[in-house]
């Protein structure tokens, strides 16, 4: 692995947590990303953050949690606050 690798590895360990914390600040300013009704927006946002917060009425069965590593399932832990409006918004416009 070269330099640029190595930076841009570390660029991105250190941003790891930059999208969820704003997706839960962009929630908690106005109930919906974009407009004033569900959109696209919205629906992208659940979609791509449903593992993180595992919906139970997602169609595919999710990892049983004692088989998640323990070091993936303390970061998943760490973005649950930021990410439950997510997963209400999920659930109510499934």
């Amino acid at each position: 692995m070269d330099e640029d690798q190595r930076e841009n590895r570390r660029a991105v360990a250190g941003n790891h947590g930059a999208l969820p914390d704003r997706t839960g600040e962009c929630y908690q300013e106005k109930p919906y990303l974009a407009g004033d009704s569900f959109s696209r927006a919205d629906l992208a946002a659940a979609s791509l953050f449903a593992p993180m917060f595992q919906p139970g009425q997602y169609p595919v069965p999710w990892p049983k949690p004692a088989k998640i590593p323990k070091d993936i399932q303390a970061w998943l832990d760490q973005w649950q606050p930021q990410i439950h409006t997510l997963e209400k918004v999920y659930a109510a416009n499934r």
